[in-house]
């Protein structure tokens, strides 16, 4: 879930097997199956916020389990051993698979490098084999007898190669059977009605702010020089932009101001700096509509804030559109203006 979610969303998260353990109430181990039902009709938290204790616990319901699965499978269509190539097609299809195999000698638990090739077979009198569940990440098929999986298992950093193991092909029925899953995407929001229909019993969907579910730019800036507001005199700046994915959302329209040289000039009025004591003008607004083109915006800039001495100085400008702290607009509009004094 971790690696797909990295796959689908850009970002790595450390999440918690603690609340799959709280929902099901099961202390003792399950087929993995399990775990991913849970993973889709409820989901889980961060690591950090839902600590994991190792035996199952009263649900907290005050902690949101906001990293959902949409959708999980078996690669297996049914009983036999899966065929390598199929296993193969499924890692390059979903990412990394949980994947079983089967193990109970001491040799698997003493595994300290190389490839694992014990390919254990219980005989008459000898212990019955374990199933135990990995993490499958790759392969490679110049290692071991006629290639190998690259795995990663859940006892820690001081097990095998930092956590991992080279086992090969067929070694103690590895990928008897293989589980994938598909995490659910930020960059879109889920039909609510049409996915608790296919899960009726199952927590109504996140909704996440989308990194791009708000565009913007900024098509044209025209100037106006020597306007006088509240008896200061100064220059207007109207702005024509484009919103779209913005409904409801706390849009701003904002001018950076720079020497010649394209470096930002230092604010005098609180009123106009941003937190870094750069100065700017901007303003609000709030889209209504999905998409909207706003023209001849009107940003006021006194010429008492420009450094400068008398005579003909030149200044230049970037504009934006900030749209909730996301920044909408890739390529800034640039210009720039003189003001003679």
């Amino acid at each position: 879930m971790e690696c797909n979610w990295l796959i689908r969303n850009g970002v790595r998260h450390k999440l918690s097997p603690q609340p799959i353990l709280d929902y099901t109430q099961i202390a003792t181990g399950a087929d993995p199956g399990v775990a991913f039902d849970v993973l889709l009709k409820h989901g889980t938290a961060a690591y950090e916020t839902y600590k994991f204790t190792g035996h199952p616990g009263k649900l907290r319901k005050d902690i949101p389990t906001k990293y959902r699965a949409i959708a999980w499978g078996r690669v297996d269509r049914g009983p036999g051993r899966i065929r390598v190539e199929e296993v193969k097609l499924a890692l390059l299809k979903h990412g990394p698979l949980v994947v079983s195999m089967e193990y109970s000698t001491p040799a698997f638990h003493k595994y300290k490098t190389g490839v694992f090739a014990e390919h254990y077979k219980p005989g008459e009198g000898q212990p019955k084999v374990g199933s135990h569940a990995v993490l499958l990440l790759g392969w490679d098929d110049k290692r071991g007898h006629n290639g190998a999986w690259y795995i990663k298992n859940s006892w820690g950093e001081k097990w095998g190669e930092r956590g991992y193991c080279w086992i090969e092909y067929g070694c103690n029925n590895i990928c008897y059977r293989a589980y994938w899953v598909k995490a659910q995407s930020t960059y879109y929001t889920l039909p609510k009605g049409e996915f608790l229909e296919l899960v009726p019993d199952s927590d109504p969907p996140m909704v996440w702010n989308s990194p791009v579910s708000a565009t913007a730019v900024v098509k044209a800036v025209r100037t106006e020089h020597n306007v006088i507001r509240d008896g200061k005199k100064g220059v207007v700046f109207h702005v024509t932009a484009d919103i779209g994915r913005a409904k409801g959302k706390n849009a701003y329209i904002t001018l950076f101001l720079e020497d010649k040289d394209g470096k930002n000039l230092p604010a005098t009025a609180k009123h106009y700096a941003t937190t870094e004591g750069h100065l700017r003008v901007r303003t609000q607004i709030i889209p209504s509509g999905d998409y909207a083109t706003y023209e001849d915006v009107a940003l006021f800039l006194p010429y008492a804030l420009l450094p400068g001495s008398a005579g003909k100085s030149t200044y230049r400008f970037r504009a934006n559109v900030w749209c909730d702290k996301w920044l909408c607009s890739r390529n800034p509009y640039r210009g720039s203006f003189w003001v003679s004094r």
